[in-house]
């Protein structure tokens, strides 16, 4: 979960397909989400990474906003990941010199 609204705004812009079609991108402190228009659909995402579609003055839960949620949780669990390989891997790093067989089975945790 991101801590701010304007992390919540990095993010998206990062991680959204295609974030040159991102139109009209606000955050509503009132409500908790990032609101934006991206490929003729309006959406609010919150902190958490839900995401609503936004239709009137109305959100819905809808396949597009699946879709978008899907895109979203993926590559931060992504991330997590590939964060947690590396840490692995610096340890491994440091414990090559004194204890290799520990060394080497952390490695073996890598794969």
């Amino acid at each position: 979960m991101l801590q701010t609204l304007d992390e919540l705004v990095q993010y998206l812009r990062r991680t959204v397909p295609q974030p040159k079609l991102i139109k009209q991108m606000l955050p509503d402190e009132k409500a908790g989400v990032v609101t934006f228009e991206w490929q003729s659909r309006r959406f609010a995402v919150r902190k958490s990474l839900e995401v609503f579609e936004v239709k009137g003055n109305r959100i819905f839960v809808t396949g597009a906003s699946g879709l978008m949620q899907a895109a979203l949780t993926t590559k931060n669990r992504n991330q997590s990941v590939i964060n947690a390989v590396i840490e692995t891997l610096e340890q491994v790093e440091g414990q090559m010199r004194d204890n290799k067989p520990k060394a080497l089975a952390l490695l073996d945790s890598v794969k």
